[in-house]
């Protein structure tokens, strides 16, 4: 009866997943975590255990798992790195728990997920025609991941089929809304993906099908393909700005291999290393408008984040799964058949995607390598000779995990927003103090305190004391991080206005300006705050030199040439006057020319429009100024 529970838990939590950004929204990853644990819980109680991996493909995962462990103890933001090893953790538990239970929990599992599969058509269908978007995500944050989910649940549906004329009408009838959401998705990988499935589906199949039956699945597949390209072509006469860059990305995400090949950038490293990696796209006015924080690819994301060794472990434990699947393909069920073809998907897929990104998709893939790595073993399941006792202990450590790695972050989190959406000065110091003590990992709410402290300071050193100590620590949790430098900045920045005033504090801004610059090459506006300080502070020199260096990276901008001719303005010297006015006629021209360019995204906007308080200020100047 455990064993049963276990694997109804089991289910419940795949669908749990893909609720809520697909399973990665905070309040979304502690539902389906606390439901994992319970079906853990019940499984380590269960003195029953007839099924389970071969030991090669154990020996795999664990080295891959103690890689990743090994990582996230020599990482320098350790937050992130915990973070990672909790979801290599529990995809690494629905293996087990799948592989448990056995490829019999495949003809009650298929039915679950093929009808939470028409389910979620429907809600994207619902998406498309009564709201009106154009890539419906349904309960998924990201289109491609959706699909990805579609494409497989579809796949496990023709398990169902069993060549029975008063049940397969009513299953194919139940396929057309899960197509029809595929190809409302629009992503290339996710029809490539299903596609990949549906011809080993059909390949497997095809030798037992009548010549009727032959005829019709090559009509389906015209007319699927038909569908996808006239998708497909919707989708290319809107704008698509990744469209050409994720050989690019490929390219850029290599570079922590190789410079890094034992550990890569290591366990959700790879966001923050990710911003030294950006290139110039060549595409409209700004040279680095066009961000990225993954890989786009799964295949990649192992070597890029925890090195060599720990990716060829779980590249092995793949390979070793393939190798059992192709000794026994002769001997697959239907619904073992269904099973393979939807993985599949998943991994043509992720060759293009991130996928592991999405927790609702990255546990279906780890259900379906459980099931179909899962050991046969002749008679009933063996009983274990492990003391109940002993099982009993060992859910002390598995609860502690949770509470302590789940529901106290989780709980810090809250706190963090909550303080967030207030304006810094009346911030509570005790919540925030509270979500430190649930999570002194995590810099962001001692980032949170300092601005709190920084917002009261008024000429008060102490406040100064206090919010620089806050910013320090939150430096030192994630020091590769540039944001967390620039909130040191601005504390040091603030100082200098109101309390000091004097050189070594300007001095000392200034650093933390440039330490939060040399960890994020590409980004021009740690440049331009500095620039912005150092001339309000009586250093036009040193604000000169910073805002050229934030015009050497964006060129074609707006905004850093309103504050060059501002510095000039205030450093004199010969020829500033003309130069100053030249720069602000230029940016009246930029911001005329790339006005459809500004409302692409933030860092556009910010770049490229025309601040008309600026551009009084430095007219009211030259005015004040002409011969």
């Amino acid at each position: 009866m455990l064993g049963l529970a276990s694997g109804a838990l089991l289910l419940v939590a795949l669908l749990a997943a893909t609720l809520g950004e697909g399973g990665a929204d905070p309040h979304s990853v502690l539902f389906w975590h606390g439901i994992l644990v319970a079906a853990v819980a019940l499984a380590i109680l269960d003195r029953r255990s007839g099924h389970g991996l071969d030991r090669s493909q154990q020996v795999a995962l664990g080295l891959f798992f103690a890689g990743v462990v090994a990582g996230a103890a020599l990482a320098p933001f350790a937050y992130g790195a915990w973070i990672m090893a909790l979801e290599v953790a529990a995809a690494l538990a629905v293996v087990w728990l799948a592989a448990r239970s056995g490829p019999g929990l495949l003809p009650r599992a298929v039915p679950v997920l093929f009808g939470a599969g028409v389910l979620q058509a429907c809600w994207v269908l619902t998406q498309l025609l009564a709201f009106g978007e154009k890539r419906p995500a349904g309960t998924f944050l990201n289109t491609n991941h959706l699909g990805a989910w579609i494409g497989a649940t579809l796949l496990l549906g023709c398990g169902l089929l069993s060549g029975r004329r008063r049940k397969d009408p009513w299953v194919i009838a139940l396929c057309v809304p899960l197509a029809a959401a595929l190809l409302a998705t629009g992503s290339r990988g996710a029809v490539l993906g299903f596609g990949v499935g549906l011809l080993l589906l059909i390949a497997r199949s095809l030798p037992r099908l009548s010549t009727r039956a032959r005829v019709a699945v090559a009509a389906v597949l015209v007319l699927g393909a038909g569908l996808a390209g006239w998708r497909q072509y919707q989708r290319f006469q809107s704008a698509d700005p990744f469209s050409s860059h994720r050989l690019l990305i490929w390219k850029a995400s290599v570079a922590p291999a190789l410079e890094h090949p034992w550990t890569g950038a290591g366990p959700r490293q790879f966001r923050t290393e990710a911003s030294n990696l950006r290139f110039a796209d060549g595409d409209g006015p700004l040279r680095f408008d066009r961000s990225f924080i993954a890989t786009h690819s799964d295949l990649l994301r192992p070597f890029a984040e925890l090195g060599w060794p720990t990716a060829l472990a779980l590249v092995a434990a793949g390979l070793l799964g393939l190798r059992r699947l192709l000794r026994e393909r002769r001997r697959l069920s239907r619904f073992e058949g269904a099973a393979v073809a939807a993985l599949a998907a998943l991994g043509t897929q992720a060759l293009v995607d991130n996928l592991s990104e999405r927790p609702g998709v990255y546990l279906l893939a780890a259900f379906l390598w459980g099931v179909l790595g899962s050991s046969r073993r002749d008679g009933q399941p063996a009983g274990s000779t492990s003391p109940s006792m002993f099982r009993a202990v060992a859910l002390v450590p598995l609860l502690l995990v949770f509470v302590v790695g789940d529901l106290a972050p989780w709980q810090s989190w809250r706190l963090q927003q909550e303080q967030a959406a207030l304006p810094a000065a009346q911030r509570d110091p005790a919540k925030l103090a509270g979500s430190i003590a649930l999570n002194p990992i995590h810099p962001e709410p001692r980032r949170l305190m300092a601005e709190r402290h920084a917002a009261t300071m008024q000429g008060d050193p102490a406040a100064y004391a206090a919010a620089r100590l806050q910013a320090e620590r939150a430096v030192a949790l994630h020091p590769a991080e540039s944001r967390y430098r620039l909130a040191a900045a601005r504390i040091e920045a603030a100082a200098c206005r109101e309390l000091f005033r004097d050189v070594a504090t300007r001095r000392r801004a200034a650093q933390r300006f440039r330490e939060a610059a040399e960890r994020s090459r590409y980004d021009p506006f740690p440049l331009l705050e500095m620039g912005a300080f150092l001339l309000e502070t009586g250093d036009p020199a040193g604000a000169r030199a910073a805002t050229e260096d934030a015009l050497g990276l964006e060129p074609g901008a707006v905004s850093p040439r309103l504050l060059l001719a501002d510095v000039l303005l205030a450093e004199g010297g010969e020829g500033s006057r003309d130069r100053a006015r030249r720069l602000l006629h230029e940016a009246r021209e930029r911001a005329a020319e790339t006005e459809r360019f500004a409302a692409e995204n933030l860092y556009s906007e910010r770049l490229l429009t025309l601040d008309p308080r600026a551009v009084d200020r430095i007219e009211s100047r030259l005015a004040e100024i002409e011969p």
